[in-house]
């Protein structure tokens, strides 16, 4: 935890008017459409905050959002009759309530700060007045999807309809205070109200009322010694807050993959040296904006089987693992996105069976048609290039035993940071962990060769653990298939991908040549292209601004109805 602030435990933070927009935002707009007197639904809805008021009754729980709905409908009507105010045909609090919920946003910016705030040792606690809803209608898909998100990142999530405290009220810091066994010292809130934050202040919680984004990250920054305004990565997601799932194919192959979320179907695709866990960043992110994604770990990799030969390892048998996952899973078709050689999948995947591919990404991976007359590994044997560490590669026994001399080493170099002003980052042009004459393949001795890695300690430990089991000669095998992967991309040579297509390139990949997109258009005419400054990794380095830019695309190419985000 940063020492400035270690006093502070946790962060309290109100669930509509700070983590959410606020539900009176709907009403008042209805209002406006309709032509009613200003704020005449707002209070009818709201009425007084006593323990025997309709809405009391309705937070704590002790009646349903049907039966509320029902009984404030009548007063609506009741008090149009007394103040000659017109209402609309079939009007209903139902409605008015359904659509309110249904333009419900999710602060993005203050939920990327939880993330900061979280991984700075604080406890994450969200208070939300709550209802039973029993309409079937009320609590909409964006309700409920919002709901679910802010629930599985929050440390504590307590709402009033379970617990029967409704705010504002002192009592819920009390029970906060109790089940947290923290002090009121020891506590921040952000709450949306002024009285809230009295309440709170009385008690000895330090408040702050949220009035904009810049004033509570300003405050919130001051008291815990922490630039709340420098970016940071997004929330990520780990081996406990995904749903883990399991098919065998035909083959008696075991395919793992890991889901979240409903919607369109991305199904993510990891590269080299990778597994599901590569795509930590992008998972939660397009779960939240409305779509279900799915991440594989390929054969060989992660806890997926891990056939003993070489021929197991093909491009057509990786391809075909995915066919059947999509079968078993009844997906028809779904958006693809690989990374590294998972590009080299999806692009081919693309190719093969174009009818099960909504549009498909690739992230520092070209198209690379096959040459007519030879594999790429002896093309590259005849024609030198940045791409010679293929033949290293393809060597049986060789990278795996420098890699298993020391695997957490051996991660902390290839999961190296690119950061400019670091000493220790990647240099422009280089690979990461080989430093190649293209003769002797001679590779940096790993032990006290030192990186800068961007990963975690426990984002580096799951790696660690996980390539303990699998070891490295399954990935590596992938490029021992050079004759068996040409023959099968020659089955489809000469033929484009006419799918909405993305590829993001690093400007440190040094075989990512300037002119590749255009070589690329050539073969895929509906083709966006896009570079970062950084390195291979940029889905993990540079989370933010990958999931943005995919964002974008999706919505250009309308992929899924952007309504749908839950993100402001």
């Amino acid at each position: 935890m940063n020492t400035g602030g270690k006093r502070f435990k946790v962060i309290l933070f109100d669930y509509y008017g700070v983590l959410v927009t606020p539900l009176h935002y709907g009403v008042m707009g209805y209002e406006w459409d309709c032509g009613l007197p200003k704020e005449f639904l707002f209070n009818i809805l709201r009425q007084s905050d006593d323990d025997n008021s309709l809405v009391h009754e309705l937070l704590s729980g002790k009646i349903t959002m049907g039966q509320y709905c029902s009984k404030l409908t009548q007063q609506a009507i009741d008090q149009a009759k007394q103040s000659n105010t017109a209402l609309p045909k079939n009007f209903s609090i139902n409605r008015i309530v359904a659509e309110c919920i249904d333009d419900l946003k999710m602060n993005k910016e203050i939920i990327a700060v939880m993330a900061h705030l979280q991984r700075s040792g604080y406890k994450i606690c969200i208070l939300r007045n709550s209802w039973i809803d029993d309409t079937n209608v009320i609590d909409s898909s964006i309700s409920c999807k919002i709901k679910l998100f802010l629930k599985g990142l929050a440390d504590y999530y307590f709402e009033s309809a379970q617990i029967g405290i409704v705010r504002p009220c002192a009592n819920i810091y009390h029970y906060v205070m109790k089940v947290l066994n923290v002090q009121a010292s020891e506590i921040i809130s952000i709450e949306e109200l002024e009285s809230s934050a009295m309440m709170a202040r009385n008690l000895g919680i330090t408040s702050i009322v949220a009035t904009e984004n810049k004033t509570i990250l300003h405050e919130l920054g001051k008291l815990i010694e922490i630039n709340l305004f420098q970016q940071t990565k997004p929330w990520s997601c780990n081996e406990d807050n995904v749903v883990h799932g399991e098919i065998t194919t035909k083959q008696g192959i075991r395919i793992h993959f890991v889901e979240k979320g409903s919607g369109p179907i991305i199904l993510l695709c990891h590269g080299f040296l990778d597994f599901w866990f590569g795509w930590r960043y992008q998972i939660p992110y397009f779960a939240a904006i409305g779509f279900r994604v799915i991440a594989v770990d390929h054969r060989g990799a992660g806890k997926t089987s891990c056939p003993p030969n070489i021929e197991d390892y093909s491009m057509d048998l990786i391809t075909e693992d995915l066919i059947e996952l999509m079968d078993e899973l009844d997906i028809h078709q779904a958006i693809l996105i690989g990374h590294d050689l998972g590009g080299d999948i999806v692009w081919n995947f693309c190719l093969h069976h174009p009818d099960r591919v909504r549009a498909v990404a690739s992230l520092n991976f070209p198209y690379l048609p096959p040459h007519p007359k030879m594999n790429l590994l002896s093309y590259v044997q005849v024609h030198p290039n940045p791409l010679q560490y293929y033949l290293y590669f393809a060597e049986e026994g060789k990278f795996e035993k420098h890699l298993g001399k020391d695997i957490r080493v051996s991660f902390q170099t290839i999961y190296t940071a690119t950061n400019d002003i670091d000493e220790g980052a990647v240099d422009i042009g280089e690979f990461s962990l080989l430093d190649m004459e293209y003769s002797s393949f001679n590779v940096k001795a790993l032990d006290g060769y030192e990186r800068t890695c961007f990963m975690t300690q426990e984002e580096l430990d799951y790696y660690v653990r996980t390539f303990q089991v699998t070891g490295f000669t399954h990935s590596l095998n992938r490029f021992r298939n050079a004759d068996k992967c040409w023959q099968w991309q020659m089955e489809t040579y000469g033929k484009k991908i006419y799918q909405p297509a993305l590829f993001i390139g690093s400007d440190k990949e040094s075989f990512l040549t300037k002119s590749i997109g255009e070589d690329m258009h050539n073969f895929i005419p509906n083709l966006t292209c896009l570079r970062f400054n950084c390195g291979h990794w940029l889905h993990a380095e540079r989370p933010q601004e990958v999931n943005e830019a995919l964002d974008k695309w999706l919505q250009k190419i309308e992929a899924f109805d952007h309504q749908s985000s839950i993100f402001v």
